[in-house]
């Protein structure tokens, strides 16, 4: 899978390339293992493209399967990208839960990826 490293304050920072596409919680272990296994790198920003549809409705357990891998394996994960169109009570909740937490966010901008996962 392709992404790059960058360096915030000697804090290496995975930044998944455009083509990639995660379609199962696997993948999504596969991608993390592989960015610290090459790069010894914990923390990775995604844009919400790489998600298929079905990671968005709660209700098939996707969003829930990946998130709890990634704070299993002690992975921090920025996605980026406007989830407006996703909008429904429990998913605005499943949000504001996320980014109140350490390890998995939800933002608009890739300053903000950048600014949540170098802390």
């Amino acid at each position: 899978m392709n992404y790059k490293i960058i360096e915030i304050n000697n804090d290496k920072i995975a930044i998944a390339s455009d083509d990639v596409q995660i379609k199962s919680p696997g993948e999504m272990l596969d991608l993390a293992g592989t960015i610290d296994y090459q790069d010894g790198c914990n923390k990775l920003i995604m844009k919400k493209e790489m998600f298929p549809q079905e990671f968005y409705w709660l209700s098939t357990g996707f969003a829930g399967e990946v998130l709890q891998k990634m704070v299993n394996y002690g992975k921090k994960v920025a996605v980026v990208g406007d989830f407006s169109e996703y909008s429904t009570p429990s998913f605005d909740a499943f949000l504001i839960e996320c980014n109140r937490g350490k390890s998995f966010f939800f933002v608009e901008s890739m300053d903000i990826a950048k600014e949540k996962l170098a802390n």
